[in-house]
């Protein structure tokens, strides 16, 4: 079974790019499964995190978040290219791979888009690394302006993402505020460090 996990660079330490390398290490190693990491902005840049030798990893080099050299309209006719050049690259790639399983690492109204351009017949899946009000309160302190552009970007990314197959959360309270949209699954993020003992709280301490 092919798995494919579409995520934008691994260049920083972050948490999501700690649990993700854990996940699809852990995927690799088990039988009946070919792992593919797509990223399109890695560039020449390391590594934050070890991968396992058995992902095949793949880096589309579209730098479209990286574009930011124009001012004017100059700059909004270079997105607009670079968008293009995105869109047909991951799709090719991803129509020529024709993975069982598609991950979205993030629900970029951008990787969505992508994903939903690709005619492949597997199954399509967004990650949810935070809730929706967690979205939507960043957001609201935003300057006015911007503000009113991002919530039609969200309002716009949760009627694309109604059309995947599903959405998987780390919660059910998470779950439960996304399912108004699309079809929800709750896996919580994986613990790799056990204690050796039981450790008991005293609650009248925090």
């Amino acid at each position: 079974m092919k798995i494919a996990f579409l995520w934008y660079h691994f260049i920083q330490f972050g948490g999501v790019e700690r649990v993700l390398t854990q996940k699809i290490n852990l995927l690799a190693e088990m039988d009946g499964y070919e792992v593919y990491l797509i990223t399109y902005n890695q560039g020449n840049h390391p590594f934050k995190f070890n991968l396992s030798s058995r992902i095949k990893h793949v880096d589309l080099n579209t730098r479209y978040f990286s574009r930011c050299s124009y001012h004017g309209i100059y700059q909004f006719w270079d997105r607009f290219i670079s968008l293009r050049k995105f869109y047909k690259t991951i799709t090719t790639y991803l129509e020529n791979l024709q993975p069982d399983i598609l991950v979205c690492v993030d629900h970029r109204e951008s990787e969505v888009n992508a994903v939903l351009r690709s005619n492949i017949k597997g199954v399509k899946i967004v990650e949810s690394h935070s809730g929706k009000l967690t979205r939507l309160k960043e957001i609201q302190s935003k300057p006015f302006l911007r503000r009113v552009y991002e919530k039609q970007v969200l309002h716009s990314t949760l009627k694309k993402m109604s059309k995947l197959d599903a959405i998987v959360c780390l919660t059910r309270h998470d779950a439960d505020d996304w399912r108004k949209n699309i079809k929800t699954v709750v896996i919580p993020n994986i613990l790799i460090k056990y204690p050796e003992k039981g450790v008991s709280y005293d609650n009248e301490h925090k």
